[in-house]
């Protein structure tokens, strides 16, 4: 594994840090990473009854209540497990409003959970796999929204190339409504230029839109430089 979780004091709770040991470390890393605090009683779960307990059983169940934002390898996975095609798929199943970000789920709660079951466990979304409602640094959680947003983008720009996505999720209108935050003043200079090197990361370097599964997308490939280089300093935090 590429990377390990470590317990880090956070505002007075036992939370999570990430360390890299190997620059070449995959989304994979980070979901088996995130895997073993969820199966690990001792760890603070603030959300479960009892605290300090495993994840599987929490009947706080996410997918219950929050909006299920899906990413490309999941979307294949999916599509694949239900015998349709990923335009099919995203006809039948996927919300593509002008108004979101990303693409998600129609239902809510999540189609594929049944009697607080997920039933596509296999093939989960990514958001769902690197969920935990323990307290995380900002290093780890950056790292985790890079991640997701790399795949949920994906995902988006899969389904501009099929027609299937509104004219909002186009990247000369993306950018245009950057542009357009910029001029009025709701963002700043610095802010314009960081999400614009955004942009062009996930529309033009975007690992998902080339690898296949989560082992051969590298976590490097999913962050900015800045990000990387942030994700990589391990002295910001003070361990437990």
């Amino acid at each position: 594994m590429g990377i390990r979780l470590v317990s880090y004091e956070i505002e007075g709770e036992a939370g999570l840090d990430v360390v890299v040991s190997d620059q070449g470390a995959t989304v994979a890393d980070l979901i088996a990473a995130l895997q073993l605090p969820a199966d690990d009683p001792a760890i603070l779960k603030p959300y479960h009854k009892q605290r300090y307990s495993v994840c599987r059983g929490c009947v706080n169940n996410c997918c219950k209540y929050n909006s299920i934002v899906v990413d490309l390898v999941a979307a294949k996975r999916l599509a694949e497990h239900l015998g349709l095609s990923l335009s099919r798929f995203a006809q039948a199943y996927l919300s593509c409003e002008s108004d979101l970000p990303f693409p998600e789920f129609k239902q809510r709660p999540c189609p594929f959970l049944v009697q607080n079951c997920c039933t596509v466990y296999t093939a989960r979304a990514l958001i769902c796999r690197l969920y935990l409602c323990t307290p995380m640094t900002e290093r780890l959680e950056k790292l985790r929204c890079a991640v997701l947003f790399a795949g949920e983008a994906a995902l988006r720009q899969r389904l501009v190339e099929l027609g299937l996505a509104p004219s909002s999720w186009h990247e000369k209108r993306l950018r245009g409504a950057l542009d357009q935050r910029c001029r009025v003043g709701t963002v700043t200079q610095e802010t314009w230029e960081h999400e614009h090197e955004q942009l062009d990361l996930l529309l033009h370097r975007n690992p998902f839109l080339i690898g296949r599964d989560y082992e051969t997308v590298r976590l490097k490939e999913c962050c900015t430089p800045a990000l990387w280089q942030f994700v990589n300093n391990s002295e910001k935090y003070r361990p437990l």
